[in-house]
């Protein structure tokens, strides 16, 4: 059935009556659009014939805040008597599209042009479900575990939709590339948010001397603060300005002397470690006896873990020593302090020229249409833009103090995701889908969206599939959608967990949705 004339789908947008206002929360946030339901479609013994059976059931959800899920009005059931025209989400509702997936920022509502804002359409059929006697009056009744297979009556992949199964290294459209271009820009920022996290400390790379002797630096900031009012134990009143400035005063006055103080750092590390070495091999030999062979082979694993550290470190040294060597005395020093710096800043003005492009690049993109195929030779001039942010920089590299490499930005990460986007958007986006992909790859495609994953599936009535727990079954309340965790629609329900919502049974058939309960349950 073609998504135009599907009369149940989820994501995408809803089919209401001219006039429907868009369901909003108790501070007047839009809800995002889950699901639509035909209600004439249900099966004749769905809550033993409670509820309605014309029109259509529509879900909505707050989704950039799932941790108040449970709280009502943050999901919304709407039962409109007949459909009408579609109806686009509100002006200041923030685009969606993305914002489920594990490690995205909750509450983000910058606009991506672009982007649509809600999900993909994703037509669906009714498919009735039984349960089995399990003979133990005392425990409720479990669905039967009919496999994809059996469901769909098609082969079924458990492969995740990537490009590597579909031997591409690019996107076919040009919406596709604005994914790629929106999620750098989104992970990049500013040159600011460039600088904090892919240069200077946090990604390793040198732009400032790094402090070799930490240990040495704590034990020093502890005697100050003690010996500071404003951080005396217990006075909390200036106490994160006053440590902010104490660090940072210490660390402007260790910028010189950083080098000389590397090898006696890493010496004394050392010697700690073989120390620990020889402490645990006594204790060993002492207490075999008494451990069984599951405590011995961890304990040698142990040992075997200090010993190659040990062995690390002494080749940091023999490193250390050969970079003192080529940077001698307070000169030397004072040139490769200058050499990060420089380094550095070359590399963050690289990212910061990155950014503009890819900013311009955006802009250009939506004057195209996004759905046009992209071209290899459009592809390779949109690569080169991040191809030149890279370049040598010193780095704090497999545990040595400072080491000169070659680094670049590294969007696999980014063309991935947007790759398998691109796909699916194809996939739902009409029915020529086997023109624009090609009939092996919608082969390939339908049998990887019909896998269940972990079992969990979409569901309307019966009894609710935990994801963890048992959760218990409350005779007086229905199941009315088990919204479950969905890779191809781009749902993430907390950590791969599942959406319920339930009412009352004397609800259901006085048809108060208003009344209805929502949870998550996951990972």
């Amino acid at each position: 059935m073609g998504k135009d004339k599907a009369r149940s789908w989820l994501g995408g947008n809803p089919k209401v009556p001219a006039g429907t206002p868009w369901p909003r929360n108790s501070k007047g946030v839009p809800l995002q659009f889950i699901a639509q339901v035909a209600c004439e479609d249900f099966p004749a013994a769905l809550w033993n014939g409670l509820g309605p059976r014309t029109g259509s059931l529509l879900l909505f959800a707050n989704v950039f805040d799932l941790d108040r899920i449970s709280q009502k009005e943050e999901v919304q059931v709407v039962q409109v008597d007949s459909t009408g025209p579609e109806m686009e989400p509100p002006d200041d509702c923030p685009v969606s599209r993305h914002a489920m997936l594990i490690g995205s920022p909750r509450g983000e509502t910058i606009e991506h042009p672009g982007v649509p804002k809600l999900w993909r359409k994703w037509p669906v059929d009714f498919i009735s479900h039984d349960y089995e006697d399990i003979g133990d009056p005392t425990k409720k009744p479990h669905p039967f575990q009919r496999g994809a297979e059996e469901i769909y009556g098609a082969p079924v992949s458990d492969r995740r939709i990537t490009s590597q199964d579909f031997g591409l290294e690019q996107p076919l459209t040009w919406r596709g590339a604005l994914y790629v271009v929106e999620s750098i820009l989104d992970a990049v920022g500013t040159p600011e948010k460039f600088k904090r996290d892919f240069v200077g400390m946090k990604s390793g790379l040198l732009d400032d001397p790094p402090e070799p002797d930490q240990q040495g630096f704590n034990a020093e900031f502890e005697r100050r603060r003690k010996a500071n009012p404003n951080l005396a134990d217990g006075d909390w009143s200036a106490w994160g300005a006053a440590r902010v400035a104490l660090k940072s005063a210490m660390k402007a006055e260790r910028r010189t002397g950083w080098l000389e103080r590397a090898r006696p750092a890493l010496v004394r590390n050392i010697d700690v470690w073989k120390q620990l070495y020889v402490s645990e091999v006594q204790d060993l030999d002492a207490k075999r006896h008494t451990l069984d062979d599951t405590q011995i082979s961890h304990k040698q694993f142990m040992l075997n873990h200090r010993a190659e550290s040990v062995k690390r470190m002494e080749q940091d040294l023999l490193y250390l020593d050969d970079l003192m060597k080529s940077y001698p005395g307070t000169e030397g020093e004072k040139s490769l302090s200058a050499e990060f710096k420089e380094l550095g800043e070359a590399y963050l003005e690289s990212g910061t020229r990155m950014i503009q492009k890819l900013s311009d690049l955006r802009a250009c993109m939506l004057d195209r249409d996004l759905d046009s195929p992209l071209s290899l030779e459009d592809w390779t001039d949109i690569t080169r833009i991040w191809e030149d942010v890279a370049g040598l920089v010193w780095q704090k590299h497999d545990g040595k103090l400072a080491q000169k490499v070659e680094q670049k930005f590294h969007v696999g990460r980014f063309i991935e995701p947007a790759i398998s986007e691109d796909l699916l958007d194809l996939y739902t986006g009409d029915n020529l889908a086997d023109i624009q992909l090609g009939h092996a790859r919608v082969v390939d495609i339908e049998a990887s969206v019909r896998s269940l994953g972990r079992g969990a599936r979409h569901q309307i009535g019966g009894q609710l599939i935990p994801v963890q727990s048992e959760l218990r079954h409350d005779p007086s309340r229905v199941l009315l959608f088990q919204i479950s965790t969905d890779r191809s629609l781009g749902w993430s329900w907390g950590d791969n967990g599942n959406l319920y919502v339930t009412m009352s049974k004397e609800d259901l058939k006085s048809k108060r949705f208003q009344n209805v309960q929502a949870w998550l349950e996951c990972h």
